[in-house]
């Protein structure tokens, strides 16, 4: 016996409500979803406890059922624990009934439950069911354990946080190891009321805490409102769109579905097309639509803004006096290159980065480097896009040098000094009249037969 009271910080003198206190306080820290072995030698302490504290009564009051049952048709009556330790008045901000009314029918006292775990803060709602006499009955509390689970499961309009969350569970037993709920399904259904609460207007200062312990510390409440706002107005697909042009706005957004969208379930009045559009733009591992979508609106602005030079340069020019009109094809060649360019990048690194993922398969690879590089070789020999087959000849060197050795870091980590190193002996060699870019394409072209060798040698 004595082993549970030291694991709940407590002496022999303590009474069924200090166990209880001291249980639920040790609990915060002690969550079965962070340690379950700490919350198991957790749970059978206070079990032990409680069990050797009700015993101990039974000893004293051999009649103690019989006082039971006077207490649950006695709503005037207030324990002597509880007397002491209330504080002078508390302040409910839901319909409520208090200590001194009638006796609540059990048919509606689940959404009294609801609703007081709904407005109150923890301490709030744990004086709260202290001093509901229904709950003094054992038998009572068997009435309404299963309702009140049925109404948590399926009303979609009930919310609340953890602590008081838990403090039902502990109240009716749920979290016992043997209990009436699957663990899971409770972890479940906490993590989604929870996130219901947090999504309310009224419960924005928790959110601001549960948003800087995932994130950035730095995070402001105007910041916070911002972002509800974003996940709760209605669905404009423009609107959102250029509400994600800032790439930190998108950051912070998928930060902010960790927090109110936990397992993918939607909780009014989050706007299930707002969850799915920044869900969207944020996803690394594959291109989405309105991802897509986003970065050539990017691109399309930033180019329309590298159009204004080239036009500025004409307007100046031809508004000198005392010299001609000029051509306007230099400009419109450099304002076309630097839109393509700027398009380019605006879209973003994911689609090239998918892209040469796909380029660089197993399966097609052995085929996809070699016609690159001779792409490379007949623009350089054949065209006047030499600075564009140099180019392209440098890309896929680099490639086929990335590929070949992928599996020796080592290798890849120096793979510019390595590089650099060729391109040195190669200007040394006075025989030697290729251009850089040429030797670039022969190069990765054998980097690929290499490569190739190496995997028809390993899958014999």
């Amino acid at each position: 016996m004595s082993w549970a009271l030291e694991l709940l910080e407590l002496d022999a003198s303590a009474d069924e409500r200090a166990i209880k206190r001291a249980y639920a306080r040790l609990l915060r820290s002690n969550r079965p979803d962070d340690d379950a072995e700490a919350f198991q030698q957790l749970h059978a302490a206070y079990q032990t406890a409680l069990a050797w504290y009700r015993e101990r009564q039974h000893q004293q009051q051999p009649d103690s059922h019989h006082q039971e049952a006077l207490a649950a048709h006695a709503p005037a009556f207030t324990p002597a624990a509880v007397a002491t330790d209330a504080p002078a008045a508390i302040a409910l901000h839901v319909d409520a009934p208090s200590l001194h009314e009638d006796l609540l029918p059990l048919a509606t006292l689940p959404q009294h439950i609801a609703s007081a775990a709904s407005h109150l803060d923890e301490d709030g709602f744990a004086q709260w069911l202290q001093q509901r006499p229904e709950l003094w009955s054992l038998s009572a509390k068997q009435c309404i354990a299963r309702p009140l689970a049925e109404l948590l499961f399926n009303a979609p309009d009930i919310a609340m946080g953890r602590d008081n969350f838990e403090q039902i569970t502990e109240a009716f037993g749920w979290n016992q190891v043997d209990g009436p709920i699957d663990a899971y399904a409770l972890l479940r259904l906490r993590e989604q009321l929870h996130a219901r609460w947090l999504a309310d207007e009224a419960n924005e200062l928790a959110l601001l805490a549960e948003l800087r312990r995932v994130g950035p510390a730095g995070v402001t409440l105007p910041e916070v409102r911002k972002r509800r706002r974003l996940l709760t107005r209605p669905w404009r697909p423009a609107q959102a769109l250029f509400s994600a042009l800032d790439p930190s706005r998108v950051t912070a957004m998928k930060s902010t579905l960790q927090v109110l969208v936990p397992d993918e379930v939607v909780q009014p009045p989050v706007q299930l097309e707002q969850v799915r559009f920044w869900d969207d733009v944020a996803r690394e591992d594959r291109l989405t639509r309105n991802r897509l979508k986003l970065g050539l609106l990017r691109g399309v602005l930033a180019g329309c803004l590298w159009l204004l030079l080239p036009l500025a340069v004409y307007l100046v020019e031809a508004a000198k006096p005392d010299k001609p009109t000029p051509d306007p094809a230099p400009l419109l060649a450099l304002g076309a290159g630097g839109f393509v360019l700027i398009l380019a990048l605006g879209i973003g690194w994911l689609p090239w980065k998918l892209g040469l993922q796909w380029l660089v398969a197993p399966t097609r690879r052995s085929t996809a480097i070699p016609l690159a590089a001779v792409l490379a070789l007949a623009l350089i020999r054949f065209t006047d896009y030499n600075l564009v087959g140099s180019f392209l000849a440098a890309g896929t060197l680099w490639l086929s040098f990335t590929v070949t050795f992928r599996n020796q870091p080592n290798v890849v980590r120096y793979a510019p000094l390595l590089l650099f190193a060729v391109y040195l002996a190669a200007s040394a060699l006075p025989t030697l009249k290729a251009p850089y870019g040429q030797l670039s394409a022969f190069l990765a072209a054998a980097l690929s037969a290499l490569d190739s060798w190496r995997g028809r040698r390993t899958s014999r």
